[in-house]
């Protein structure tokens, strides 16, 4: 049986984990569209686990994948990028070899 999200208590956890001045770094589209993904990066936030679940969200080898709509994409890039600068993981994150390194700093 499947668990229902309470997406409510997701919220307030994530903006507490975010910290004052970041709230508007919340994912409202993600958490409208995929609760299932908010839930992961609550529980994964301030983890390593988390920085390799963005780079899998965010880039594919496969053609199958459809992708995230615009919104979604970007409030996951923007998250991606915040946690990364936590430095808790090895690599420098899925968007590391971007020609545009500052595309992050724009979106």
């Amino acid at each position: 049986m499947e668990s229902t999200i309470n997406v409510s208590e997701l919220r307030r956890r994530l903006l507490k984990l975010l910290g004052e001045g970041k709230a508007d770094l919340y994912p409202f589209e993600t958490e409208k569209s995929y609760p299932h993904i908010l839930q992961r990066i609550v529980d994964f936030w301030r983890s390593p686990e988390l920085d390799a679940y963005f780079e899998n969200l965010l880039t594919t080898e496969r053609n199958d994948r459809q992708g995230f709509p615009e919104k979604v994409l970007i409030e996951l890039f923007r998250l991606s990028n915040l946690h990364a600068d936590y430095g808790l993981s090895k690599s420098a994150g899925a968007w590391e070899d971007s020609p545009d390194p500052d595309l992050s700093r724009r979106l």
